[in-house]
């Protein structure tokens, strides 16, 4: 039931009211949205997360003192644990690419999010390793 200004809007609306945009309300079947901006708060933070990660793992190689294997050791398993959000999100990137019609990126996308799940498991295998070898 629509009258003079109520809602939804008439088929000729007068000047002062809203008209829907059918191109934003219905998008184009496979259409891909517009690209966001480089920095997500998502990227930002695993690229902190993988940067600290690192350099937990580069101090803990560079010093030499009684808690080496354990910072090791907490690098090793955060590092994993970026690697395998990394992966994640790698593999959602790749279908939601494929779904899209991008074979080339989505290809792209899964070989890279697959480089971080193994690298993944090589971190957790490491930290495990650690852990036994730290135990006392």
């Amino acid at each position: 039931m629509t009258g003079a200004g109520g809602w939804p809007p008439e088929d000729d609306p007068s000047p002062g009211t809203r008209r829907s945009n059918a191109a934003v309300d219905h998008p184009v079947e496979g259409a891909v949205p517009a690209r966001r901006g480089l920095l997500t708060p998502f990227r930002v933070t695993m690229a902190i997360a993988l940067f600290g990660s690192l350099a937990i793992l580069v101090y803990g190689l560079v010093t030499r003192d009684d808690n080496q294997l354990r910072v090791l050791t907490a690098g090793g398993f955060v590092i994993g644990l970026v690697l395998g959000l990394l992966a994640l999100s790698g593999a959602y990137a790749a279908y939601r690419r494929a779904a899209a019609g991008q074979e080339g990126r989505a290809f792209a996308y899964a070989f890279l999010g697959g480089l971080a799940a193994v690298l993944a498991a090589v971190a957790f295998a490491a930290a495990s390793i650690l852990a036994l070898v730290q135990r006392d």
